[in-house]
């Protein structure tokens, strides 16, 4: 449930289309090649991606640390359901104050991304992350234009994402000095707060009732 609702309506609506009428091609006996959007080509390949590493970091930085002394499975899963909760649900299985900074930065990347746009999940959306990441390797290549999965992406939707990155960053790093100038704590725990309440996920490092007031205030007004 998690996973679909930070894919989004329409993508969830495009895979079910496709899932009817591949069910009607085989009890029909035709062939029908299925049509994706580029959309939901999009998001489920980033989304497969961000969730299939999001588990392999979190068990790496973590099976020695918050999940030692559990099942090799269990680890496994732990990790599972943190990386699916990372960008959009916001529970957690193990306690964020014993993680280890590297984990708590990985964790605030993949909050800063979030789910898919139009989606219940937060972040820059994983459409922006895309045609970004698209840009970047046509600039390396010196191509003119940005192509993915064949299609060209209009040059005002290359503008739109790159604004919105630098309006979330821009955000994120304010938040971040604010606090850092209310706080006392540790400025990976402050910086992993300000992630979360800008993508309103929902998670904490554990020290959001010991903000001073002011502190409070500035996540109020992130999220």
């Amino acid at each position: 449930l998690v996973i679909a609702g930070g894919i989004s309506f329409a993508v969830m609506g495009d895979l079910g289309k496709n899932i009817v009428k591949r069910i009607k091609c085989a009890l029909t006996g035709r062939y029908e090649k299925l049509s994706f959007s580029i959309n939901t080509s999009v998001v489920i390949s980033f989304t497969l991606f961000l969730l299939v590493s999001g588990t392999l970091l979190v068990y790496f930085f973590e099976h020695g640390n918050s999940l030692k002394g559990q099942p090799v499975h269990v680890q496994y899963l732990t990790a599972f359901f943190q990386s699916v909760s990372l960008r959009s649900a916001g529970f957690n299985t193990i306690p964020f104050a014993s993680l280890a900074p590297a984990t708590l930065f990985m964790m605030a990347m993949y909050m800063f991304v979030g789910g898919a746009s139009g989606s219940t999940a937060g972040g820059i959306k994983v459409n922006t992350l895309a045609v970004i990441a698209a840009s970047l390797r046509s600039s390396l290549k010196k191509q003119e234009t940005v192509i993915i999965y064949n299609r060209e992406v209009v040059r005002g939707t290359v503008i739109k994402a790159f604004s919105l990155l630098a309006f979330a960053l821009a955000t994120v790093c304010a938040g971040s000095f604010l606090l850092l100038a209310t706080e006392k704590g540790n400025p990976l725990s402050l910086l992993f707060e300000v992630v979360a309440a800008f993508t309103t996920v929902g998670i904490s490092s554990g020290i959001t009732s010991s903000l001073t007031p002011a502190g409070k205030i500035i996540i109020i007004i992130l999220m």
